[in-house]
């Protein structure tokens, strides 16, 4: 194990962001949190809002929808060169509808704390969401998934990178275009998110996306498309090829075919299926009838957690030892008191005794469900609980 794998992504700094939860990743050395601005300035984008308003797709009381334009996707690592090479590569794969990773910020220095990128986040499922709300995707509108999907790997590579880590969880359904033009009549954009290990292209990335690209229309069609439940009862000839008229089924023969001999170039596979993909696509509804619209929606927030988000910050102020708790939350070895402690060291969680207006603590406490990082046992005190 390299010494970097043991390394752990920070947190975001709390006097910039509003952390509402932590999201997935496939690393600890990257942390993926949504979040508020800890200053919400303005209106934010009004277009978008009206749209989520008229689609009626939201969960949310119109006072949490005003706020939606403003939540924002923080991401850290471990290692500043990291987030570098994150907000190059969007940087230069900016504007694009392929791409859903929409940089807003970024800070980079020699300090992994200090160091991170901000991103406008996607209000639509992921293909994993997607496919677990319904019961079988329409051909057609996998078909729409599959383009996008090409498109989007083509024009990456047509940049000079590979993505490098193509799942399921990294293709977003975008509902609200950011030109406010849908490439395909109504139908949501299919856009790739997450670069976090994107490089340069070579032929040993160009191959290992055009496998993760054919193994994901694979999973797609034999789990979640609603031409899977006949794929037991298809034939097979002498030589095991699939004997099907259904179109996605012979998608599917000659996806196999593909992965089971040498790997094709991109430009391989967008000629084996974009025509038939097209056609497919082109018999399918004519827009995103409002039940469908509303399972491609994704808030990524309750009211609940906005409400939480929205509070303000206790602040403590110590009038003694300040000292001592600023070595606390170093991590360094201080005198504990007089319980017989002097030198324990410990960077776990913290206890406070408060010699006075304890019971508004406590009742601040229960309003913020607040957790301590840190153990600090015995006359820190004199801790006066602000607002601020």
């Amino acid at each position: 194990m390299s010494p970097s794998d043991s390394l752990m992504a920070p947190p975001t700094l709390p006097h910039l962001f509003r952390t509402i939860r932590r999201l997935a990743s496939a690393s600890d050395q990257c942390g993926i949190f949504l979040c508020l601005p800890r200053r919400i300035d303005g209106e934010g984008d009004s277009a978008f809002v009206r749209a989520v308003e008229y689609k009626a797709v939201s969960a949310l009381e119109a006072k949490h929808i005003a706020l939606l334009p403003h939540l924002r996707i923080i991401k850290t690592w471990a290692l500043p060169a990291n987030v570098r090479n994150e907000v190059n590569v969007l940087e230069h794969l900016d504007n694009s509808l392929y791409i859903g990773s929409y940089l807003a910020s970024a800070q980079i220095t020699s300090d992994a704390k200090l160091s991170w990128l901000c991103e406008f986040p996607v209000f639509g499922s992921s293909l994993v969401e997607y496919a677990a709300k319904v019961k079988g995707i329409s051909s057609w509108h996998l078909a729409h998934i599959f383009l996008g999907l090409l498109n989007a790997a083509s024009y990456v590579h047509d940049e000079g990178y590979a993505h490098r880590s193509l799942t399921p969880q990294d293709v977003r359904i975008n509902l609200y275009p950011r030109d406010e033009k849908y490439r395909y009549r109504r139908y949501p954009d299919i856009q790739l998110v997450n670069f976090g290990t994107a490089c340069a292209l070579d032929a040993w990335s160009a191959q290992r996306d055009v496998v993760a690209l054919l193994k994901m229309m694979q999973m797609c069609i034999v789990d979640w498309s609603d031409s899977a439940p006949f794929l037991a009862a298809a034939w097979l000839d002498v030589e095991g090829a699939m004997v099907t008229d259904d179109p996605m089924m012979l998608v599917l023969r000659d996806v196999r075919q593909f992965l089971q001999g040498d790997v094709p170039t991109l430009g391989e596979v967008y000629e084996m299926f974009f025509d038939r993909l097209t056609d497919l696509r082109h018999g399918g509804a004519e827009y995103m009838s409002p039940a469908l619209t509303r399972l491609l929606h994704a808030d990524l927030v309750t009211g609940e957690e906005m409400e939480h988000a929205l509070r303000e910050p206790v602040m403590l102020q110590f009038n003694t030892r300040h000292e001592a708790f600023v070595r606390v939350i170093a991590g360094e070895p201080v005198v504990m008191g007089p319980g017989g402690h002097a030198g324990m060291r410990t960077n776990r969680v913290m206890v406070m005794r408060f010699t006075n207006r304890r019971a508004d603590f406590a009742r601040i406490g229960q309003e913020e469900e607040m957790e301590f990082d840190t153990l600090f046992n015995n006359e820190v005190t004199d801790a006066e609980p602000k607002h601020g």
